[in-house]
């Protein structure tokens, strides 16, 4: 049985914002250095950092499902929470996909 990371315990909870979403993620080990936000129609908010990390909140489930349908097709690695990704380098990922 793998054990969890710290990303892997994040998962089940909620952030208010992309900022929140970011403390914890840093906390848990997942840098972002030089953070810059960036916007889409498909998510609330959106943070790129340095290294090829994203993170990304969500208003809705709908919208959040269509991501992670588009990430798993093209086999991008990534971490889902309640209404929030964190796109990274499989090294940060933890259990993700």
């Amino acid at each position: 049985m793998a054990v969890g990371t710290p990303v892997d315990e994040l998962t089940s909870r909620s952030f208010d914002s992309v900022d929140e979403l970011r403390t914890a993620l840093v906390d848990a080990g997942v840098p972002c250095e030089n953070p810059t936000t960036f916007s889409g129609p498909e998510f609330a908010e959106g943070l790129r950092c340095d290294g090829g990390v994203w993170l990304t909140t969500y208003e809705d489930d709908d919208s959040q499902a269509a991501k992670v349908e588009e990430y798993t097709a093209q086999g991008t690695n990534f971490v889902e929470g309640v209404r929030w990704l964190l796109v990274a380098p499989k090294a940060h990922l933890g259990q993700g996909r």
